[in-house]
């Protein structure tokens, strides 16, 4: 595997109703059970446009990179991941994690966990660079 650049381009958005503006940022590893994915390909929808209008709310960690329907390839990985490897394949979607003990997830359903990570949202997306010297 490559080494991995310090920053990469991505479209960034500060703040709502700020515009998408496209700046270095530095690249983050992996905490603990989470994956850094080399992102191929992503898709806009509507949730990135509410997202800039400021329409999601507290949700939202500013300053945010927006995209969560994402395609790549895994290329690094943090502690407590097992059913990844580097190289894989994988997809990304508005669900970017759960804290697993609220009402929602303690019931079965942690895609409505009152305390949920979404990609794009309150954390970092996949809305990035095509330039390949800085991609992650």
């Amino acid at each position: 595997m490559a080494s991995l650049p310090e920053k990469y381009l991505a479209c960034v958005l500060d703040g709502p109703g700020k515009p998408w503006a496209l700046r270095h940022v530095p690249l983050e590893m992996p905490q603990d059970h989470q994956v850094l994915i080399k992102v191929e390909c992503c898709g806009l929808c509507h949730t990135d446009l509410s997202t800039q209008a400021g329409h999601l709310g507290s949700k939202v960690s500013w300053p945010t990179i927006p995209g969560h329907e994402i395609v790549g390839s895994v290329v690094a990985i943090g502690q407590g991941v097992t059913q990844f490897v580097a190289g894989d394949r994988v997809g990304g979607t508005w669900h970017g994690g759960h804290d697993g003990t609220c009402r929602q997830c303690c019931e079965g359903a942690p895609q409505g966990c009152e305390n949920q990570i979404i990609n794009g949202v309150s954390k970092p997306g996949g809305c990035k660079s095509l330039n390949k010297k800085l991609q992650a």
